[in-house]
């Protein structure tokens, strides 16, 4: 997209997101004001717009997020791995489609698992590997910054188009997996 383009779709997807939110809020509360609580968003198109086939779309629509998310996931992970081995091992055996199939592997062994809460240990480790990783980059960019033997800076686009599309989907995917998980009624729900 460039940067003037994706600045701006990030900018719009964000805006469009909190507004969603924010509506999202409104009729939560205005339910629950009269007395309906709803945990699910397919139970609040039920009652906000009807019963019947409504809960159902609301099902379907759920369903292709998660599965677009999913895949996403998985080809963002592989690809995040893959950029870690190749730097390791530039002239390495293992491709792309390897670490996808790991990366898919693990996530349905995890998935095996009984409950939410046995993956707690796996989120702390999570959490505490994001924070040292943003950590670690904001340093590292940092210092290349200030650095008066930094590297060029080369931010063209690739010229192969079968790299160009599997860098659109993979867009495609963070945006996706970054403003798609409305869980608005579930948070409010614990609360």
């Amino acid at each position: 997209m460039g940067w003037a383009l994706g600045l701006t779709a990030l900018s719009l997807i964000a805006a469009v997101t909190f507004y969603e939110y924010s509506l999202m809020s409104r009729v939560l509360d205005h339910c629950e004001a009269r007395g309906r609580r709803h945990i699910r968003f397919r139970e609040l198109a039920a009652d906000v717009l009807g019963s019947g086939w409504m809960f159902y779309f609301v099902v379907i629509v759920q369903t292709t997020i998660n599965t677009g998310v999913s895949i996403g996931s998985i080809l963002l992970a592989g690809d995040c791995i893959e950029i870690m081995y190749s730097s390791l091992a530039p002239n390495g055996p293992l491709k792309l489609y390897h670490f996808i199939i790991i990366v898919a592997v693990m996530l349905a062994f995890l998935s095996q698992l009984p409950s939410f809460h046995s993956l707690r240990h796996i989120n702390l480790a999570s959490l505490l590997l994001s924070l040292g990783y943003t950590i670690l980059v904001s340093a590292a960019c940092i210092r290349a910054g200030l650095s008066k033997d930094a590297p060029a800076k080369d931010y063209s686009l690739s010229s192969s188009k079968s790299e160009q599309t599997f860098n659109a989907f993979l867009s495609i995917s963070i945006l996706a997996s970054v403003f798609g998980n409305g869980i608005l009624p579930e948070i409010q729900w614990a609360y």
